[in-house]
């Protein structure tokens, strides 16, 4: 399921930034329900720990309130800004706690969107492992672009690559996920070799 920020009119979320640096509760009430499903999700798909991506989301938001209000006022699109700023957090956290993110720690990520592409089929479990085994960068994308909902061009802004880039690394993605996710003709058609056996048993007798 997508973030309340799609909801919000234009410029809302920018607004409530600027509101939040300002000391405003209820801008900041507003900020952390609307940005941080999107951008745990985000942090998640990076460092594969729900612990470590909540930790992230923490000290993206702490972080926030540190940084000069006249950089925020000049902030122009909050959601692709939160994202480079929650990437930044997660990335150190990588390179900080390597042993950690050997734990298994397994999260649906199930959206309408990656449904509609890859079935309704597809259990929670399944898509979860099939997103893990991804590479990072283009699980990263994948996020970005399914849980957060963020356009191509604001993927550029939050991860820093080509906007050509990414949109061939959702592509790939997609592809390599409908591969492992979705059976082929041939394999769901084969009959099992014990199954043939049987059956012709069946017939002669």
């Amino acid at each position: 399921m997508q973030n309340d920020w799609t909801k919000l009119e234009p410029g809302a979320l920018e607004r409530a930034l600027k509101a939040c640096r300002r000391g405003d509760e209820h801008a900041a009430r507003l900020l952390y329900a609307s940005v941080t499903p999107g951008l745990r999700a985000h942090a998640r798909s990076i460092l594969r720990d729900d612990n470590l991506a909540e930790d992230a989301v923490q000290s993206t938001m702490h972080r926030m309130m540190s940084i000069s209000p006249l950089r925020i006022a000049r902030v122009r699109d909050a959601r692709a800004w939160l994202s480079t700023l929650v990437r930044r957090e997660a990335l150190m956290l990588l390179r900080s706690n390597r042993r950690r993110l050997r734990r298994e720690l397994h999260r649906s990520i199930e959206t309408p969107s990656t449904v509609a592409t890859l079935g309704s089929s597809i259990s929670h479990e399944q898509l979860t492992h099939a997103m893990d085994a991804l590479p990072r960068k283009v699980r990263e994308v994948l996020v970005l672009k399914h849980v957060v909902g963020l356009t191509f061009d604001q993927i550029a802004v939050a991860t820093g690559l080509n906007r050509n880039t990414a949109a061939g690394m959702h592509r790939r993605g997609i592809i390599r996920l409908q591969r492992q996710l979705t059976p082929s003709e041939t394999e769901s058609t084969k009959i099992n070799p014990e199954q043939s056996v049987r059956r012709g048993t069946e017939h002669h007798a």
